[in-house]
């Protein structure tokens, strides 16, 4: 508190359950709206076990605020249902997505004569790479010459290693470990199929990344991107044929895979984060009415 001490604040702003305690102080000690902003919740990160501490945090501030914004209608129902946050509260302010160099121009040429599927992500459970690999496996029984790569590290990465070797794969998964943003937007740029198995995710970066440089997107319908990205595939987590019959859909449909490639790539143009920005403002507005 000391180090807002004499400044002047029209409301209070705070991001997820490690900001939460400090906005809802500030509030009560400043008396001005505090605006709790989910990008996600304990029940993404670890629905099985989530941690009571930051379950406490987390209803504590969408109690206390005044608006709480979700960067999804995922979210925003997850809130209501599992910690009964009032309707009236919530808003949807979708996520943006950064220009990347190779954005405006048309996609990297394929130079590679095996399709490549990939997986870009942290290696965690909630991400879903075991379902992603569980669909590899029965994608190469039919189409041995695709080639599955997996980007990311995390807490799983020495069992999957393990798993594919175990499984004789190694010719056809392969593991590219932690990428910085210009060897991201290679590998993006290099698929042809782009798969977030997320077994539940809040909004998802990655899927417009991919759709931006060309890819085509296959999603899992327990995600808020889902909802702007409507030229993309999707399947329920808990359904890895499913994941699978839809690689080899794209695998082997050529001409579907390239118009939805297409279709995506014209929706992510339209998702500025000045557009966000914009709906951003309109809450803060209602706050100041």
């Amino acid at each position: 508190l000391a180090s807002v001490e004499g400044e002047e604040f029209d409301l209070i702003h705070a991001h997820d359950w490690m900001t939460f305690p400090a906005g809802l102080r500030l509030r009560e000690a400043l008396d001005r709206p505090l605006v709790s902003h989910v990008h996600a919740c304990e029940y993404d990160r670890a629905p099985e076990h989530p941690d009571a501490h930051i379950l406490a945090v987390e209803r504590a501030a969408f109690e206390g605020a005044e608006r709480v914004v979700c960067v999804s209608r995922y979210t925003a129902e997850m809130l209501a249902s599992r910690y009964g946050c009032s309707q009236a509260k919530l808003r949807v302010v979708h996520n943006g997505v950064e220009p990347w160099p190779g954005a405006a121009h048309p996609p990297t040429a394929r130079t590679l004569h095996e399709p490549i599927v990939l997986f870009l992500g942290r290696l965690t459970a909630q991400k879903g790479p075991e379902l992603f690999l569980t669909a590899a496996e029965q994608v190469l029984r039919v189409e041995p010459r695709v080639k599955f790569v997996i980007s990311g590290e995390g807490e799983l990465l020495p069992e999957l290693v393990e798993r594919v070797a175990r499984a004789g794969l190694a010719r056809a998964v392969h593991f590219t470990g932690f990428l910085g943003r210009v060897e991201v937007e290679r590998m993006l740029s290099l698929a042809d199929i782009y798969v977030m198995p997320s077994l539940s995710e809040p909004f998802g970066l990655a899927p417009l990344e991919a759709a931006a440089c060309g890819a085509a997107v296959i999603l899992s319908s327990r995600s808020g991107v889902a909802e702007v990205l409507k030229s993309a595939l999707r399947f329920d987590p808990g359904d890895v044929d499913g994941l699978a019959r839809r690689i080899l859909l794209l695998l082997q449909r050529p001409m579907l895979r390239a118009r939805l490639a297409r279709g995506a790539r014209r929706e992510v143009r339209c998702l500025s984060w000045a557009r966000s920005a914009v709906l951003l403002e309109r809450v803060y507005t209602e706050l100041a009415a």
